[in-house]
């Protein structure tokens, strides 16, 4: 295919970005297509529809055609507010995510009981947020 019919953009990294994370808007800048470049080895995950990182990929790393997932993605591991109100009652708990989620998905989290749930991930609403 020629870079002029590409209808997808191309991306780098806008900063380094850790193995194992998921590749955001927020992390990457557009840049130009070419045949001479060759994009960075990522894992997408069909599920989550998400693409990331294996390895640890320094600013300005080319990632070539993908589709970053939305600001406000979660990973795996990420510690978060679970914020849960019913009248003028309100409590909040600090869980951690198990799995990579977008806004507005289903993510799973373990509580500091050791318990987990499940919740709609919703990023700085009353319902979650990153701690």
């Amino acid at each position: 295919m020629l870079d002029g019919a590409r209808r997808q953009p191309c991306f780098e990294t806008a900063r380094n970005v850790l193995a194992g994370e998921i590749i955001t808007v927020s992390d990457v800048r557009k840049v130009a297509c070419g045949s001479d470049k060759n994009a960075a080895p990522l894992r997408f995950d069909a599920g989550f529809q998400i693409f990331c990182a294996i390895v640890d990929l320094p600013a300005a790393t080319f990632l070539g055609a993908i589709t970053p997932a939305p600001a406000g993605s979660v990973n795996a591991g990420t510690k978060l507010y679970f914020v849960m109100g019913a009248g003028p009652v309100r409590i909040q708990r600090t869980v951690t995510a198990l799995q990579p989620a977008k806004p507005g998905e289903r993510l799973y989290v373990r509580g500091a009981d050791g318990r987990s749930f499940v919740t709609i991930f919703r990023p700085g609403s009353a319902g979650s947020g990153e701690e």
